[in-house]
């Protein structure tokens, strides 16, 4: 499956699905993906993934942390996540540690992550959810 990508607001939010199933391969086009948008910014670009339907995924944090490397752009904001297996949640975590110590934050479902956004940036108009 590809993952989809959406701005929620244009060159400040980006809504991600990364979809069922993530290969290595896939984890690096997301990343090349990313890193472009994150260069197109002139702001810091807060971006939302949904985990929801995420069941596999690479899991080598050696290979991730030499994989990804957009968590490390300076125009990146915040991290949220959402909708993820107590498991997937636990090695994103380590993951994102190991990998760049930015700011990221999990939450429980897109409604939470546009209020939480919406708490840390009064400058975002945040449109409402539909989970």
């Amino acid at each position: 499956m590809s993952i989809i990508y959406r701005w929620e607001i244009p060159n400040r939010v980006l809504w991600v699905d990364v979809g069922a199933k993530m290969s290595l391969a896939e984890v690096h086009a997301m990343d090349n993906t990313l890193t472009a948008y994150l260069d197109a910014c002139d702001k810091p670009l807060h971006i939302i993934f949904d985990n929801t339907t995420l069941a596999t995924f690479p899991t080598d944090v050696r290979v991730l942390a030499a994989t990804v490397q957009f968590p490390k752009h300076p125009n990146l904001g915040w991290r949220v996540i959402y909708g993820e297996s107590k498991l997937v949640r636990f090695l994103g975590q380590l993951s994102s540690k190991i990998i760049a110590a930015t700011r990221f934050r999990y939450v429980d479902d897109l409604t939470t992550a546009y209020a939480f956004l919406q708490s840390i940036d009064n400058t975002l108009a945040m449109p409402k959810a539909i989970d």
